[in-house]
């Protein structure tokens, strides 16, 4: 087992020059040419094994420049690992951000997740929030385009050049991120669920539509599974209500039951096709 750490040792210039008695153009030299001999005749080790006597015989005290390879390596990776954190932490935080100053991009709903995929420059493919995926809850989406925020230079520095089919996936109430070559896996990776299927019987309306439910007009967005409603064209029952964006998707099945309301007159809004 093996934990490097970090001893930073700072001092003001000016305060070192006036308490050691040297120039202050001297006194960078002298601080650390004092810190390195602290090193060397192992004073650091040995105060650090007079307050953690457990640790004793167990630690070593170097410089940079006093490690071997083996040690920078390892350094090296948990540097880059730290900084990675610390790139990812910014994308969410950015992302989230942007959202949330632009809700009309999202119809006013809350977005669950981001998918962004890759664009091809001269020097290769990189990831892209121009425009970017943002999924709901359902599944269903919209896109989003990042441009005039920090996302774009963010991915770049974080994920480098990738392949032309790679995609990151990033969950945002748990700021979880999933990378995969194979932009196609990450739904999966981020467990969205598969959004409604358009097919024969589906009604597609603009989220501000109205509709006639239990006798009360209602925007068609509070229908739900089962619901009876009737529009301008007669009684439906409501099979499946999904939704893909800005948009309402119904799949209309004749309703059984006479309903408690009739429409005499089209609704404005008719919903589109």
């Amino acid at each position: 087992m093996k934990v490097i750490l970090a001893l930073v040792v700072e001092y003001d210039a000016a305060d070192w020059a006036r308490r050691y008695d040297v120039l202050e153009t001297d006194a960078v030299a002298d601080f650390t040419a004092v810190v390195r001999r602290a090193v060397a005749d192992d004073g650091i080790r040995q105060t650090l094994d007079t307050a953690l006597p457990m640790m004793r015989d167990h630690l070593t005290v170097h410089t940079l420049d006093g490690l071997d390879g083996v040690q920078r390596d390892e350094l090296l990776d948990q540097l880059q690992h730290a900084r990675d954190a610390d790139q990812e932490a910014a994308l969410v935080a950015e992302i989230r951000e942007h959202l949330a100053a632009h809700p009309q991009d999202l119809c006013g709903r809350e977005p669950r997740w981001v998918i962004f995929r890759t664009d091809e420059w001269d020097n290769g493919h990189f990831l892209t929030g121009s425009p970017a995926t943002v999924y709901f809850p359902e599944g269903d989406h919209v896109q989003v385009d990042f441009h005039g925020t920090s996302v774009d230079d963010l991915l770049t520095d974080t994920y480098g050049r990738r392949g032309s089919n790679a995609a990151l996936g990033v969950d945002l109430p748990t700021a979880t991120l999933e990378f995969d070559d194979y932009g196609d896996n990450v739904p999966d990776l981020l467990g969205i669920p598969t959004n409604h299927f358009d097919g024969d019987g589906c009604a597609i309306y603009y989220s501000d539509y109205l509709v006639i439910r239990d006798g009360v007009e209602v925007p068609v967005t509070q229908l739900h599974d089962g619901d009876r409603f009737v529009d301008y064209d007669g009684p439906w029952l409501a099979a499946r209500v999904g939704r893909d964006g800005c948009d309402v998707h119904v799949d209309l099945q004749p309703a059984t039951q006479t309903t408690t309301a009739t429409s005499s007159a089209p609704m404005a809004g008719t919903p589109t096709t």
